[in-house]
């Protein structure tokens, strides 16, 4: 269902298993040892004296996602237990559903990779943001803009338009276009003689595109 988080449950008792159901969620009554194999975006375990086991089945199970235990009160002892026996959260029930789906995007968010925030062509490196180019591991001496366009052309996956580069060197008054054509000038001659090699920045579909040259 479009807009509903599918949660995998284990060990809920009934007044919290009602109260999750209430939110936007999809429940799906799942093993822990069936725990990686289930389409859920997060696994709620019910906690009492078998879920420290059941926590490390989930986790034996190879469950990478947010495992969170379901307590019937604060209670520290139980939080405490919960965390050292696998689970990344642990929280008093019945919780607000809201909150509930903000945690787990929390969850999933800290264990996403990070986003690269270097960029690689060939023998080209730079930032995503036109920080500290490289090429063949040595600096490339190139103005500040000039370094922002080749940061802002190295970073896209498709053809960057000549009025996108320009807000995004500067914002919502951007100077003539001629200016920019300026910078993709000299960053074309100063690449060539970095690298003795032509046709790094190339106008392609009504864009510019950063291209490792062959040969």
């Amino acid at each position: 269902m479009e807009g509903v988080l599918s949660l995998g449950v284990f060990g809920l008792p009934h007044r919290q298993l009602e109260a999750v159901r209430a939110g936007a969620f999809e429940l799906l009554d799942v093993s822990p040892d069936q725990a990686a194999a289930a389409p859920v975006a997060a696994f709620l375990l019910g906690w009492d004296g078998q879920a420290p086991a059941a926590a490390r089945r989930v986790r034996g199970a190879g469950y990478g996602g947010p495992l969170i235990a379901a307590l019937d009160g604060h209670n520290v002892d139980a939080i405490a237990a919960a965390l050292a026996h696998g689970c990344d959260d642990a929280q008093a029930f019945p919780l607000h559903p809201r909150e509930l789906a903000a945690r787990i995007a929390a969850i999933r968010r800290r264990a996403a990779p990070p986003l690269r925030t270097r960029v690689r062509c060939g023998r080209l490196e730079i930032g995503r943001d036109g920080s500290d180019p490289l090429v063949d591991g040595k600096p490339l001496k190139v103005s500040p803009n000039c370094a922002k366009v080749l940061g802002i052309v190295a970073a896209a996956r498709h053809p960057v338009p000549l009025p996108r580069i320009a807000t995004a060197l500067y914002g919502d008054d951007p100077p003539p276009s001629k200016t920019v054509n300026t910078y993709l000038c000299m960053l074309r001659s100063i690449m060539a003689a970095a690298t003795g090699e032509d046709g790094w920045l190339a106008l392609h579909d009504g864009g510019y595109v950063l291209h490792r040259p062959v040969g």
